[in-house]
């Protein structure tokens, strides 16, 4: 079963159309392919460039219907959104995604308050030390949130701090654990996001450490390429597979309305 979850399209920051997308996915031997457009619930004063918005919502899940019913029984459509986790807006997120048909949704963090993880180097640079971990330290504690609310079915790149080559200089394993306990008592599954092989980092997200930690918990693991192009949809899967086997995980898993599935081999 070969699937990829984590796909945008140019709904958000993608560079392929929904059709181009699933079209190249069926021709690539594809079992699931699942589009999962940003969204992060608007806030005052804050515009997120890389966002699909509110009012698209509904040509998107239009879109995908129609996409699917093109595509026919060449490849199965999942229909998901990646969406940020904030607390300041997650009971109107919720009550947004109960409207529309989705068979899974990715958690996210990619702000702190007003401070953006991922965008450039920049950000980071210009901090001390001490601030850097104490934002680390602060997205672990989001992340436990994020589970917590019981609103996603996927946890999104973890530890994406590490995207431009830095690494935090102080012991974390107590917020993580606390993290992946939450994860595990929601029930969630933690992707095994290959894009951080072609950024500064290196390294899949999360670490090795961290999947290992997650799967002493028994959570399950979900390869995806985080791919933003229709030709990049199974990017870094052999060096995934591959990392994964040395750890003995041996399973996968697929969604359908928003209910996960357990299958043998990755």
């Amino acid at each position: 079963m070969i699937t990829s979850y984590h796909v945008h399209s140019n709904y958000s920051d993608g560079e392929s159309t929904v059709l181009e997308i699933v079209s190249a996915a069926a021709e690539q031997g594809l079992d699931e392919i699942g589009i999962s457009d940003h969204l992060v619930y608007p806030k005052p004063g804050r515009h997120v460039s890389w966002s699909m918005s509110v009012d698209r919502l509904g040509s998107y899940f239009e879109e995908l219907h129609n996409v699917q019913r093109v595509v026919g029984d060449r490849i199965k459509v999942r229909l998901g959104l990646e969406c940020d986790y904030e607390p300041e807006t997650v009971v109107l997120l919720a009550d947004l995604l109960q409207r529309y048909p989705l068979d899974y949704t990715i958690g996210s963090v990619h702000f702190l308050g007003n401070f953006p993880i991922d965008e450039s180097p920049e950000h980071w640079d210009n901090l001390k030390e001490e601030d850097r971990n104490n934002i680390v330290r602060g997205y672990w504690q989001r992340i436990r949130e994020l589970a917590e609310s019981r609103l996603f079915n996927i946890v999104g790149h973890m530890d994406l701090y590490k995207k431009f080559g830095w690494r935090p200089s102080i012991d974390l394993e107590a917020e993580i654990s606390e993290a992946l306990d939450a994860i595990s008592a929601a029930g969630m599954v933690v992707e095994v996001n290959t894009a951080g092989l072609t950024k500064p980092a290196r390294e899949i997200y999360p670490s090795k450490k961290i999947l290992e930690m997650s799967q002493a918990r028994d959570i399950p693991l979900i390869i995806t390429a985080d791919a933003h192009k229709a030709s990049g949809l199974t990017d870094g899967y052999q060096i995934a597979k591959d990392l994964l086997d040395s750890l003995g995980y041996s399973r996968n898993v697929i969604f359908s309305s928003r209910t996960p599935k357990m299958l043998s081999g990755i």
